[in-house]
């Protein structure tokens, strides 16, 4: 036999056993072939692979270098380096590796599907965009390229648009655990708590012990105050894999949930032993300090925050609030969107849980001030709406009732109660401001403990309100000598004297003010204030 036909036998074996799984074996035979003839390119690409895939990346690496420059066109073998070297977190050089491949082979949908991973990998979901569109529309029927897209969406926010990517994966290939547990996490996302669930159990069917499922199974049903199913979710996951750093995460936030923050610091701070960088855990472990009123652990949590992200907002925000220092007029409309999107699910329980009733005490101020004419038919504004629990108090006296808030999430729950004939999505003064002489009631309940400068929400709700027209609101109440003060809860204060200043100001008298508190925190009744002024002209 020839060296040459021996050879051909070798790489024919070799490929066999590496369909098989035999890499050993495979890579015995390739190693023969390479022994006499090193630039053999399907052996160079095969050991690469079986290199690869057995963790020697810097190897794996060398090979595939070897491979392209035999070959420094093919696609394939561009494709390979790439995935090595976005494996290796050298993601600039691989976006080059697969430019080149796109380049020279660009009917390879599958270079392009590894090109947007790539860039979803370095936070750059645009551009992944652009790049899964186009491996799509070389093979419609690639699930890969679909649950990439849905990837990109989901990370720009888009959740509409990432549920249809899921489901076109899905529909192409039913089997793709990948694109089915994605579309579980966007459904959990767009509030689709059972649908998300139902799916979740569908892959712990197939597959027990999926980590992933397990853990996000786990958040839906703490969302659904359902903890100690959800604890058991976060357990099994956790016993499976002990390092499984989302898993401490989500146990974590369930312990807050239930006020235990002693036990929370200690998934917590496993978390951070895996990942000692964990934006995510950091900032939890602030809340748990904040929760045990230990103010120096929740600073020091948060300054690592900022120590890792200069830049990151919520951080800055928390620390003033625990400090006392440098506190803003009012939080970045984002910090707040995020803060009441998290919240929604949980939002009517946890109000419960304090004894909230502001909407009950503006009811009952407002039909005092409103007396005979409670009968007719108002225009309302439920200014920071959140899940409608003041519209189910004030409709039955409205001729139309909107509602504004930041929070889409918080929304698709007032939505469904189906109180308001209006729901805008937006900043609360970015909403009020097209408002002008239009609207008999402006109420807002426990809105302002997330606003500290009232100034311009009074001037706006002045514009809308009509003549006689009535602006019934709660705050957090203080004495010192501060307009508003942010406290380590990061919820603001106002004083009397200052919301008095602010109606004066803007032509809107007292007509009530009562000294009431409208929730608790740690048991103890929050001071508060109950107001309704009145537009005169």
């Amino acid at each position: 036999m020839t060296e040459l036909s021996l050879n051909d036998v070798n790489l024919s074996r070799a490929v066999e056993f590496f369909k098989q799984g035999q890499l050993d074996d495979a890579q015995t035979c390739l190693l023969s072939v390479l022994q006499a003839a090193p630039a053999n390119p399907d052996a160079l690409y095969f050991m690469s692979m079986i290199d690869f895939r057995a963790g020697r990346t810097a190897v794996a690496e060398n090979r595939a270098c070897e491979l392209v420059y035999v070959m420094p066109e093919d696609g394939k073998a561009l494709n390979l380096l790439g995935n090595i070297q976005m494996n290796l977190g050298k993601f600039d050089e691989a976006n080059q590796t697969y430019a080149r491949g796109m380049k020279s082979d660009p009917t390879n949908s599958t270079i392009w599907v590894n090109a947007a991973i790539c860039f979803l990998g370095q936070g750059k979901p645009e551009r992944s965009l652009e790049l899964s569109r186009e491996a799509a529309s070389l093979e419609p029927d690639s699930s890969n390229a679909h649950n990439v897209m849905g990837s990109a969406y989901l990370a720009i926010n888009q959740l509409a648009d990432a549920k249809k990517c899921f489901e076109m994966a899905l529909s192409v290939s039913p089997g793709d655990i990948d694109a089915k547990f994605n579309l579980g996490k966007v459904q959990l996302d767009m509030g689709s708590r059972d649908a998300a669930i139902e799916i979740f159990d569908q892959i712990l069917m197939e597959n027990p012990l999926h980590l992933q499922a397990l853990t996000r199974k786990g958040d839906a049903l703490s969302s659904a105050r359902q903890f100690q199913d959800a604890e058991s979710c976060y357990r099994k996951a956790l016993e499976t894999e002990p390092s499984f750093l989302i898993a401490y995460i989500g146990y974590g936030k369930l312990l807050l949930s239930v006020a235990k923050p002693n036990e929370a610091l200690e998934r917590l701070k496993k978390a951070l032993d895996i990942d000692p960088t964990c934006i995510e855990a950091l900032m939890l472990v602030g809340k748990a300090f904040q929760m045990l009123d230990q103010t120096d652990g929740a600073a020091a949590a948060f300054r690592d925050v900022l120590s890792i992200d200069p830049s990151n907002y919520d951080a800055e925000f928390m620390l003033a609030s625990v400090e006392g220092t440098g506190a803003p007029a009012k939080p970045d409309g984002s910090y707040v969107r995020r803060l009441f999107d998290d919240f929604a699910d949980s939002f009517d329980d946890s109000l419960n849980q304090v004894g909230y009733d502001a909407p009950q005490q503006l009811l009952k101020m407002a039909e005092t001030q409103l007396g005979e004419s409670v009968g007719n038919g108002f225009d309302v504004i439920d200014l920071g709406c959140g899940t409608g629990l003041v519209g189910l108090e004030f409709k039955k006296f409205a001729r139309n009732m909107k509602g504004i808030d930041i929070s889409p999430r918080m929304l698709e729950e007032a939505r469904g109660r189906g109180v308001y004939d209006e729901l805008e999505t937006n900043e609360l003064l970015a909403a009020l401001v097209r408002h002008h002489n239009d609207t008999d009631i402006v109420v807002s309940a426990d809105v302002f403990p997330y606003i500290g400068d009232l100034e311009s929400i009074f001037l706006a709700v002045t514009s809308a309100l009509r003549k006689n027209g009535l602006f019934l609101f709660t705050v957090e109440a203080h004495s010192g000598d501060e307009d508003y003060r942010l406290s380590s809860k990061a919820r603001y204060s106002h004083t009397k004297e200052y919301i008095s200043m602010l109606a004066q100001r803007r032509g809107l008298t007292i007509v009530d003010c009562d000294d009431s508190s409208y929730r608790k925190e740690g048991g103890e009744p929050v001071s508060g204030l109950v107001v309704a002024l009145k537009k005169s002209a």
